[in-house]
């Protein structure tokens, strides 16, 4: 498995907006982006998703909404800022010379901004700026004043390279401008530098609205490209696909099968002149099924597949993409979403409570929330408890998320994007819906969890699968769980031992050394230091092991208790004498702490020449390597998935475990 894509390094990068006075947001609301990645935006209805993401198309098409000012705001503004390349930032200041790179090194054009204005019930570039030298801003483009018949704008006179920061070039306009300014902006000083790099943004944006519907089940045979932000050409562009497109078109056949059990297999049917879209009935030969006589949710899913297939776009706003959708069927388009976005911008609007409750610690989830005739925007936290708060606001019943065939449980969002790596097509299935477990005891509940399960509905016996580390867990506990159908536990200590790859581990870290001007490092030398803090964590191992033996809970009462002092006296001595009855003799403690020490000590030598990287803790050496030969310390959230997708193949265990559950 390879590394994702690389982020195109030739189109401008959405860094940040902010808004005021813009439609439901009296208050300015700032939104920060990631290069690339996969974004959430959620909210009740009548809260302000749309009109947030609105502020991206008046950006990439000057597209304007009808009601543009807040009713008590006083002029709307927009703030967008894009990211630069260092190539980039050598263009705007003009030159590649030593004074040039020192600029860039002190923080010159890290990024850019243009502010739109409100003027004429239309927003309006205002102004170009961007960050200069140790923290300072400039002006690269600015409008100055403006009467009834003309505007003025002023620049940097020259390049920025020899510009003194004070002499301006200024050039004044005739009224009426073209909507957004651009054209006049190509007439400025410099060649209006900022233009090439905000239009290399706009070529690269694509909107796909809501609702969208094709006009017809048939449509003249015609060949397009791209799909209409209305999704009504989508006829032609499946002609498109299927004449040009053959592994694309293959894709989506597969792809529907499999969102859409026993949907047939997608064909474009002629009548005369005509092409219409149709299932074949893999059950009834001869017989088709319109694209039409499917329903909405159908026909919405297949352009969405669609759009991901063939866009080439880097920025793509996509708003409840699970309209018409069975969650499971939900489910399966938010694991395609979070892989398409690997190498580009994906902002998705969303009510579905399905894929808000397990996304990726890589997704970011925006809340849209709205108090009186003021709406409110804000990142949520990618902590576990965070994202549950914001399911609850929605209110989500258990029904929302219990849907699937098999329920498997793993410990956090982190190994959740890992298995979403190596069993790509299995993590995306519809019959299978992901819990987080979040470790420490939590497994000994799967079988309750499963009774409940079939509890909540009349759907047959699901199957529950829990996989976890042996970290933390007690000798008993470990005996109950090897026992166990529902639990399995990892053949390793945790996690993060399934990472020790270490050819996986040299070509990441090489990745980083040579970005850093660093020789590379070979496969042994990364295995070598292994073995070597693996030998000095020896006896951590044991100590480790000897402590979760006595991290069992103490139950100082119980039914039986209760009931047996409630028959006898009723005084303070009966509480008391029941409450220390079970509480442990420090001289048993001792005795009992030394022969668990005993034991694991033989234990741990026994297993530790042959299986010394299972056995050790994975954590504290993939740490330990990454301070080695990168400086720094290993970041479970950042750095496990890269490595996850550098290893050759997923671990033969794991894989072997998710075939037979995921078996009839």
């Amino acid at each position: 498995m390879q590394s994702a894509n690389a982020y195109r390094r030739d189109i401008a990068r959405l860094l940040q907006f902010r808004v005021k006075d813009f439609r439901a947001y009296r208050e300015e609301t700032t939104i920060d982006f990631p290069e690339s990645g996969l974004v959430l935006v959620s909210g009740p209805n009548n809260s302000g998703k749309s009109a947030l993401l609105s502020a991206l198309d008046v950006v990439a098409s000057g597209q304007m909404p009808n009601a543009l000012r807040h009713a008590a705001g006083s002029q709307a503004m927009l703030w967008v800022r894009f990211r630069f390349t260092h190539d980039e930032r050598a263009a705007l200041i003009g030159s590649s010379s030593a004074k040039a790179l020192a600029q860039i090194e002190r923080g010159a054009l890290e990024w850019i901004e243009w502010e739109y204005a409100e003027e004429h019930g239309m927003l309006r570039p205002n102004a170009v700026r961007a960050p200069w030298l140790d923290g300072q801003q400039i002006a690269l483009m600015e409008k100055t004043s403006q009467d009834n018949n003309s505007f003025q704008v002023t620049n940097p006179i020259t390049k920025l390279s020899e510009w003194d920061l004070s002499s301006y070039n200024t050039t004044v306009f005739a009224n009426p401008v073209p909507p957004d300014h651009m054209e006049t902006l190509r007439s400025l000083h410099w060649q209006g530098q900022p233009l090439p790099i905000l239009q290399s943004w706009r070529n690269g944006y694509f909107h796909f609205s809501p609702l969208h519907q094709t006009d017809s089940d048939t449509r003249a045979a015609n060949a397009v490209e791209r799909l209409s932000p209305d999704g009504s050409n989508l006829i032609d562009v499946l002609h498109y696909m299927r004449s040009n497109q053959e592994t694309a078109w293959q894709e989506l056949q597969k792809l529907i099968q499999e969102f859409v059990p026993d949907v047939g297999t997608l064909q474009l049917p002629a009548a005369a002149s005509n092409l219409w879209a149709a299932f074949r009935d893999d059950n009834i030969p001869g017989h088709m099924h319109s694209l039409k006589s499917l329903g909405t949710g159908v026909e919405q899913l297949l352009m969405t597949l669609v759009v991901g297939l063939t866009q080439t776009a880097t920025a793509i706003v996509l708003e409840e993409p699970e309209t018409g959708l069975h969650p499971a069927a939900q489910r399966a388009l938010l694991g395609l979403m979070q892989k398409w976005s690997q190498d580009r911008l994906i902002v998705a609007s969303t009510h579905s409570s399905t894929m808000l409750d397990w996304t990726s610690p890589s997704t970011t989830i925006i809340s849209v929330t709205r108090a009186g005739a003021n709406s409110t925007a804000v990142t949520v936290p990618r902590q576990r408890t965070e994202a549950l708060g914001l399911l609850r606001e929605l209110g989500v019943r258990p029904s929302d998320v219990l849907t699937a065939e098999r329920v498997l449980i793993i410990e956090g969002p982190t190994e959740k994007e890992v298995f979403d790596i190596w069993f790509e097509e299995t993590m995306r299935s519809p019959r299978l819906v992901l819990l987080q477990g979040e470790g420490g005891y939590n497994a000994s509940h799967a079988d309750l969890f499963a009774n409940w399960l079939d509890g909540v509905d009349a759907l047959a016996q699901r199957k529950v699968l829990y996989v976890r580390d042996r970290n933390e867990l007690s000798t008993s506990f470990l005996n109950k769980f090897e026992k166990s159908e529902r639990v399995k536990l990892l053949p390793c200590r945790e996690f993060e031992n399934l990472l020790l790859d270490y050819t996986a581990l040299a070509a990441v870290i090489n990745q980083e050394r040579e970005a850093q001007g660093r020789d590379a490092i070979t496969v042994e030398l990364v295995e070598r230091k292994a073995r070597e803090v693996a030998d000095g964590l020896k006896n951590l191992v044991v100590l480790k092991r000897t402590l979760a033996d006595f991290a069992d809970p103490i139950r100082l009462v119980d039914n039986k208790s209760r009931s047996k002092v409630a028959k006898g006296s009723h005084t303070v001595e009966a509480a008391v004498a029941t409450l220390t009855q079970p509480v442990p003799d420090r001289a048993k403690v001792e005795e009992e702490a030394r022969a668990a020490w005993a034991k694991h000590e033989a234990g741990v030598s026994d297993e530790w020449e042959a299986g010394w990287s299972r056995v050790a803790p994975g954590d504290e050496l993939l740490n330990s390597i990454f301070k080695e030969f990168l400086g720094r310390g290993y970041k479970k959230v950042l750095d496990g998935p890269i490595i996850a997708h550098e290893m050759s193949e997923a671990p033969v265990y794991l894989k072997s475990l998710l075939d037979e559950f995921m078996a009839d």
